[in-house]
């Protein structure tokens, strides 16, 4: 009996590891390096999501951290002022997560002119979505989220959500190689209150 268990959960890891490697083979990869570009210029990097997205967007804020950017999550309150120089990272598999595209909006809505605003990258499962129109770029990650109707063995967002975070954290190697740094460089930059 346990062996078939085994053997059950092996398929269905195996399934897993197929939808995720179907999902990032499809990346655009000159919108992907846009994003990387763009952090690089980027004086400071706000990150916004909500739920499980929102933790992703977390993660990635603490690697940016610990690469030595100046990293901020939307709402904590240490948060400073978004500038013109900053880029705002927004993480939403639909692209209409109300507490995301409010927050969005917020910033967008401004009395600041255009130029004076932040460049947004949305990370999303819908390039037409309302939080899509609001940004200056897009990176589609063509994976079944909880509100379309794409097909996965995974329940809800789950498909587009551990796309992101690995996706992300492929990031973080590009930048790490770009910027010369180490794991060692990191782990020194990790908190160490635990």
């Amino acid at each position: 009996m346990k062996k078939q268990k085994n053997t059950e959960y092996g398929k269905i890891v195996d399934k897993i590891n197929q939808e995720i490697d179907n999902v990032l083979d499809k990346i655009d990869k000159k919108q992907t390096e846009k994003l990387i570009n763009k952090i690089m210029k980027s004086k400071r990097i706000f990150l916004t999501g909500s739920g499980r997205s929102g933790l992703i967007a977390e993660a990635f804020a603490m690697r940016l951290v610990q690469l030595g950017f100046e990293s901020y999550i939307i709402g904590e309150s240490t948060t400073p002022n978004i500038t013109k120089k900053d880029l705002v990272i927004a993480v939403s598999g639909s692209g209409k997560t109300k507490i995301t595209l409010t927050t969005v909006n917020s910033i967008k809505n401004s009395k600041k002119s255009k130029p004076s605003q932040p460049k947004i990258c949305l990370i999303t499962a819908d390039k037409n979505s309302p939080i899509a129109k609001k940004s200056d770029l897009i990176v589609k990650i063509n994976a079944k989220t909880k509100s379309n109707k794409k097909k996965s063995l995974e329940p809800m967002g789950s498909l587009f959500e551990q796309s992101v975070f690995i996706y992300l954290d492929s990031l973080v190697i590009v930048l790490m190689r770009k910027l010369g740094k180490t794991q060692s460089y990191m782990k020194k930059r990790h908190s160490k209150i635990t």
